[in-house]
């Protein structure tokens, strides 16, 4: 009697018997399409259009994996490569796929035998990328040697370096594609990674690029030829690191999610929620800049200018790749470069990241429990579009709200990662980690999340020492391609590591350089000795345990204090998702038990690492808890959170097998929990938050409006002037709201009006001092010796206080009418003969 697999043989073996070798339309080259549409253009012209309104075979419809038995799956319809069969495994463990060498596999194919219309058109386009990069990068040589007789230019070697690599890469694709490369077949359970000659090309070729990309990294900029290695380096080294069943086949199971599901519909439904909490009233709140404002905003018109830095320095560093989204949103007509235009893009990508808690929640429980898994990745996408938490980090405007997104989809990643063990998954995490690394500096937690992910994977999945293996070669595989994305911002950190590493750099252990006072009373700085750190050490870990215990308190008891971040001392968590937390923890830990899942207690482990950034601020406690730096934990607390409001819905739809019913259940009890929970949080956060907020900012918004009108009907940009004031303006953020991108008319001292007035005047740009026009001084209604001066230098000018209701702020303005070129010099003789005195 014949097995079940040798019954699926025969049977495919009738099938492959009964094909007949028909040259299909798809099957011919671009050649042979073009004589075609000569001899024939009508008919050649339907072909075209009946081969493009045909549906793509969907490899995911044959291969669906059932949790009673196995499933047989055609990974290639036309030429049946392979029969791959699936059977359930213990979900902690990796997925082993089992690999039946093709019935029908040649090892080469007739290269007359070419690929589809797309292939070819894909392949040319590629072979004539290279070629115009390569002619360009000769160009440049040449005349580069001719103008400097006989020097070789770096920019066209790489250029023509790049070309050749592209052209590589079209053979390559062209040859894989034509089935000229020999196919090779995976083992039960170690996927394979043949010496083959591709590899070869891929390693040295990505071995350059890496280099190049260094080498192009240096002085804190990005070039276009920079970024144009930088991305083909990843590209290279990510194909070397492939397995060969990814590399040199054309089969494989992708994921997608069908429109025709209820969930994509009810998931559209929670982001037209979030995207209104996010919204509404949004330039009303925050209702005013501040310096963190100015700075991102001055850092994206920097790129917008051309200065395309990796990593931006100032305002003690930051990460660029919200500054570069910026510059590019602001381009839209209508928008420009403002403060609103800064929370609408915080806002959008809040808005966006909503489908990626949604995501990450389903990976997290995977194949099993899947009724369940997707009604608590609606219940914990409903409840973070109705957070209080991720409303504050959306319309904050800063760049902190992008650590939610990326760590989303991270882990929804490493989920695959660690169940399966299989190299692909991993790829993309390493590459999603390295581009989380230029967003915020607490990303820079998530490295340990991956390791502390792939040793309990390792504890859990690994059976024996092969498994065991590959553990280790997939996160090897990860840290590299990480660490190639990483390549420019490491080369800034090695060129100024204190600039780096300066909002990062721990108190833990104390400073790593001591300053001291020689004999002869100069400071001089040593390194600490391992004594002196350990020391400091044991004196920092009570302040880290209170720490830890006051991050924890933020869900339930009292969160972020800083005015900026959050409604002051409210609980991060309304008092329902507050009690959802609670039975989320302990239900949560009861579930893994019951799973006995790596994944499932990676969650809470997760979470608790990316609290750390802000328990160990040990050298400012009272920053503790943050809102921005524990952006982080937010996607594993609201999937915990969600957890038995999930458990509760899915156990009341079980009761009636009537569809309508389970759907109104599911939407009387989610939308009820996400109603009281949007009450209480609008309310915390337009009444107590939009409060504290305007008590405690300064009032830049009116002060910009008077400075725009008398700029526009008085005076002139270069005829208006704000005077500083310890604790008081950022002339800058009165330039933006007044429309003006970096104003430069902040003089810092009392005493620098007349040498400022005079330099001025003697400008030739927009700044020019006009003397037969008005003068407007912005200056603080405390500043008293300001005011007397300024009425002594110009009697003729008037006082206005201008009170700011809402806020109970005031500020004060000084009128000065046109003084003339004879009164103007006067003052001049007046003030510098007082300085001489």
């Amino acid at each position: 009697m014949m097995t079940e697999d040798q019954q699926h043989s025969t049977e495919l073996d009738t099938t492959l018997d009964e094909l007949e070798p028909v040259r299909s339309f798809e099957e011919l080259s671009l050649g042979q399409v073009l004589e075609h549409w000569l001899r024939n253009p009508r008919q050649t012209w339907q072909a075209v259009l009946d081969l493009a309104s045909q549906p793509l075979p969907n490899a995911s419809q044959l291969d669906e994996v059932f949790d009673g038995g196995a499933s047989v799956s055609l990974e290639t319809i036309p030429e049946i490569e392979a029969l791959i069969i699936r059977v359930p495994l213990n979900p902690s463990s990796p997925v082993e796929e089992q690999t039946v060498e093709s019935l029908a596999q040649p090892e080469t194919v007739d290269s007359t035998m070419t690929g589809n219309f797309t292939t070819n058109m894909a392949t040319l386009a590629l072979r004539l990328m290279a070629l115009l990069l390569t002619w360009a990068g000769n160009a440049t040589i040449v005349a580069t040697s001719l103008s400097s007789g006989g020097r070789l230019s770096v920019q066209g070697m790489t250029l023509a370096f790049i070309g050749v690599v592209l052209w590589l890469g079209g053979d390559i694709f062209d040859a894989y594609h034509k089935r000229v490369m020999p196919m090779t077949t995976a083992s039960p359970t170690i996927e394979r990674y043949g010496l083959h000659p591709v590899r070869l090309v891929f390693l040295f070729f990505g071995g350059v690029l890496v280099v190049l990309t260094l080498l192009l990294s240096r002085g804190n900029e990005f070039s276009v030829l920079g970024i144009l290695t930088w991305v083909m380096s990843v590209l290279v080294v990510g194909a070397l690191l492939l397995p060969d069943e990814v590399l040199f086949s054309r089969g494989g199971r992708a994921w997608h999610v069908s429109w025709r599901q209820p969930t994509v519909w009810v998931l559209l439904g929670i982001m037209l929620v979030g995207a209104f909490f996010r919204l509404y009233q949004l330039d009303a709140t925050p209702s005013q800049m501040t310096s963190d404002h100015v700075e991102k905003l001055l850092d994206a018109q920097r790129v917008l200018n051309g200065h395309w830095q990796i990593f931006f320095p100032n305002n003690g560093g930051r990460e660029p790749l919200q500054m570069y989204l910026m510059a590019a949103f602001s381009q839209i007509p209508g928008l420009g470069m403002n403060f609103f235009s800064l929370k609408l893009l915080s806002a959008i990508e809040g808005i966006i990241i909503l489908p990626m808690i949604w995501w990450m929640t389903r990976a997290i429980f995977g194949e099993r429990d899947r009724s369940l898994r997707d009604i608590v990745a609606i219940c914990a996408t409903g409840l973070v579009a109705v957070s209080l938490w991720h409303v504050e980090l959306s319309r904050l405007a800063l760049r902190i709200v992008l650590t939610t997104g990326v760590t989303a989809v991270l882990f929804g990643w490493l989920s695959h990662a660690y169940r399966t063990n299989r190299r692909v998954p991993y790829l993309v995490s390493g590459v999603i980690l390295g581009i989380g690394l230029y967003m915020y500096q607490a990303v820079r937690m998530l490295p340990v999340v991956v390791l502390v992910g792939v040793a309990f994977a390792m504890l859990g999945g690994g059976r024996n020492r092969q498994q065991i293996m590959r553990y280790i070669y997939n996160l090897m595989a990860l840290v590299i391609i990480s660490a190639v994305v990483f390549i420019p911002l490491f080369v800034f950190s090695l060129e100024n590591p204190s600039l780096f590493w300066l909002r990062t750099s721990g108190r833990l252990l104390g400073d790593s350089v001591i300053q001291e006072i020689d004999v002869n009373g100069n400071i001089v700085g040593r390194n600490a000795t391992l004594n002196e750190r350990l020391n400091a050490f044991l004196a920092n870990v009570p302040i880290l345990r209170q720490n830890i215990i006051n991050v924890l308190k933020m869900f339930n008891l009292k969160g972020d204090v800083a005015w900026i971040n959050h409604a002051s001392n409210f609980p991060h968590l309304d008092a329902l998702t507050g009690a959802l937390l609670l039975l989320g923890i302990a239900s949560w830990v009861g579930y893994a038990i019951r799973r006995r899942d790596t994944v499932i207690w990676l969650v809470p482990i997760s979470a608790f690492i990316m609290l750390l950034p802000s328990a160990l601020s040990i050298a400012y406690p009272i920053e503790n808890p943050s809102t921005t730096r524990t952006s982080g934990a937010l996607p594993f607390i609201y999937v915990m959170m969600a957890f038995p409001l999930g458990v509760m819905v899915h156990a009341l739809m079980q009761t009636t097998a009537r569809k309508w019913l389970q759907r109104t259940i599911a939407t009387v009890l989610i939308g009820g929990v996400m109603l009281v929970s949007f009450l209480s949080n609008s309310r915390t956060y337009f009444v107590d938050y939009h409060n504290n907020y305007l008590l405690s900012s300064l009032p830049y918004r009116q002060g910009g409006e008077h400075l725009a009108a008398f700029n526009q009907q008085v005076g002139g940009i270069g005829n208006s002037f704000m005077i500083a004031y310890p604790y008081w303006w950022d002339h800058r953020a009165l330039g933006f709201e007044a429309g003006i991108v970096n104003w430069q008319n902040g003089i810092v001292t009392l005493t620098d009006v007349p040498a400022f007035l005079e330099t001025a005047m003697r400008r030739t740009d927009e700044y020019h001092l006009n003397v037969e026009q008005d003068l407007l001084f912005f200056y603080s209604v405390e500043d008293v010796a300001t005011r007397d001066q300024l009425s002594a230098w110009f009697s003729e000018g008037e006082h206005h206080e201008i009170t700011i209701q809402e806020q109970n702020r005031k500020y004060a303005m000084f009128q000065v009418p046109a003084l003339g070129q004879a009164r103007f010099d006067r003052f001049l003789q007046q003030t510098s003969r007082v300085a001489t005195e």
